[in-house]
């Protein structure tokens, strides 16, 4: 005789974590590509001014953005 063992009644499935997971993913990602491609319009003394440096490396933006 095979025994299938379902989940509790009360048990959410793992699925829609993991979508939200996910979609909170996509949405860093779109706000990160949003700002650098923001600060790359600025001008040099505006980056000074806001404390980057005049080229700022674009991994040294992403670094600063990912450390919030």
């Amino acid at each position: 005789m095979v025994t299938i063992t379902l989940p509790a009644a009360g048990a959410a499935p793992t699925r829609p974590a993991a979508l939200r997971r996910l979609l909170a993913a996509a949405a860093a990602w779109y706000a990160e590509r949003r700002t650098i491609a923001a600060l790359a319009r600025l001008d040099a003394h505006l980056l000074r001014d806001i404390g980057l440096p005049d080229r700022a490396e674009m991994h040294v933006v992403r670094r600063m953005l990912r450390a919030d």
